[in-house]
């Protein structure tokens, strides 16, 4: 039964770990869409789109 035991411990340090780590990130998205506007955080998002889809080789006729 100890083995068991063991798992439902790394199981609780793990899933603490994410639910931190989901805080956290959750947080930092907050923060940069209070400083950025969604329109600036989409219009860069669609320069990147428009970077990467003129970077490729146009095929030839």
């Amino acid at each position: 039964m100890s083995h068991i035991r063991k798992f439902f411990e790394k199981y609780f340090i793990i899933n603490d770990l994410l639910k931190k780590m989901h805080r956290s990130l959750s947080d930092s998205l907050i923060i940069s869409s209070r400083f950025y506007p969604l329109e600036t955080i989409l219009g860069i998002i669609q320069v990147m789109i428009d970077a990467v889809s003129s970077s490729e080789p146009s095929h030839p006729v």
